[in-house]
């Protein structure tokens, strides 16, 4: 059995999970605010 064909099963924290959600909610409203500095208007598309 070669290491691709395992597969483990993770268990997160309720505590963690909303972390993550946070860190991503957070991280994808940075890029939108550095695409809108970057970009011109015109080429943002909604």
């Amino acid at each position: 059995m070669s290491s691709a064909d395992k597969r483990y099963h993770v268990i997160i924290s309720e505590r963690a999970v909303e972390m993550l959600v946070q860190h991503a909610r957070f991280l994808a409203q940075v890029k939108i605010v550095y695409i809108r500095k970057k970009v011109p208007s015109w080429k943002i598309k909604y």
